[in-house]
């Protein structure tokens, strides 16, 4: 009987032993590999000739600022740093959470078939410097009515403005694998990205912090940053995949002919 028992003992023992190990290199396989590096993806979303072709950005700030509840929603879509379709969102509900908001992955393939709790309200072009907005006969003509949103690359800016890092981990959501990191940014690079909003001019009380999804190839999926009552998130979608804009531009002299 003793050696049964003991016999019992050291196979549990080993178990144990293995379970251990195992998890502990469960662990560890979680971890980022040294390869990837947030400033190099911020590198990999540079927009230009000796970059990426585009991408688009959607874009959600939502949260409260003296009391009042404040939510925009803008999506760009950016092609070669020349070309930027800027769009204005409306009716996200309220009481709505992030979520609630994102109950499931977005991405190129589905994001104009999703049910969305929000419409579309106004587009913007940027084509070469020059901003251009539809008018009542459905014309777009130059304009300079439009001062926010027009910088898509700004919120990448907390990549290279990190204050405390984070080795990260890696993140399986649905057949996806990203490398998460949580971090802390500076608060001059997270208020100039509200430069670029409505929010101009807010005063940061709390340091920034931020939620960082890398793809598997390096490239930025999400930036989700959380201070004081706000939360500004960015998704970078169809990364490397972007188009060029033809947009109806008609000249005032071409219509007077």
């Amino acid at each position: 009987m003793k050696y049964i028992l003991g016999g019992l003992g050291l196979v549990l023992l080993i178990g144990g032993g293995y379970w251990f190990l195992s998890d502990r290199d469960s662990d560890q396989e979680k971890t980022i590999p040294g390869n990837i590096d947030l400033v190099e993806g911020y590198d990999k979303m540079h927009v230009g000739e000796d970059g990426i072709n585009g991408y688009i950005l959607q874009l959600n700030i939502f949260g409260r600022v003296d009391g009042e509840h404040i939510r925009e929603s803008v999506r760009i879509r950016n092609y070669m740093d020349r070309q930027f379709e800027i769009t204005f969102i409306e009716d996200i509900e309220p009481e709505m959470n992030e979520e609630e908001l994102y109950d499931e992955e977005i991405n190129e393939e589905n994001f104009e078939d999703r049910d969305m709790p929000f419409e579309r309200e106004t587009i913007y072009y940027i084509l070469d410097g020059k901003v251009y907005a539809e008018d009542e006969e459905g014309f777009y003509r130059e304009t300079d009515e439009l001062t926010t949103y027009t910088d898509s690359s700004i919120y990448l800016e907390g990549l290279r403005n990190i204050t405390k890092d984070d080795e990260g981990v890696v993140d399986q959501m649905g057949q996806h694998t990203y490398y998460l990191y949580e971090v802390e940014v500076s608060k001059e690079a997270v208020s100039e990205m509200l430069a670029n909003t409505s929010l101009a001019g807010y005063e940061i009380q709390e340091t920034p912090r931020a939620s960082i999804h890398l793809t598997d190839e390096g490239y930025v999926e999400r930036i989700v940053y959380k201070f004081d009552n706000l939360t500004i998130q960015a998704f970078y979608l169809a990364v490397n995949n972007s188009f060029e804009m033809n947009v109806p531009i008609y000249e005032d002299e071409y219509l007077e002919d």
